[in-house]
């Protein structure tokens, strides 16, 4: 069980976490169809994903 000051925190990281999302995907809307899209992909696209955005930014 979270105490008070842990559960703050949390909603407060979530809300953080939240706006700065929304913030993204309405400068990104590209971002937002590959957020919502993310849970049907199968999982070798997810790697083939994940593995260009690692490859592009390192």
């Amino acid at each position: 069980m979270l105490t008070r000051e842990k559960q703050a925190f949390t909603d407060s990281t979530h809300h953080d976490l939240a706006l700065r999302l929304a913030q993204l995907t309405a400068k990104h809307p590209d971002l937002q169809h590959l957020i919502t899209a993310w849970p049907d992909l199968p999982d070798a696209v997810k790697a083939g994903i994940t593995a260009m955005v690692q490859a592009t930014t390192r």
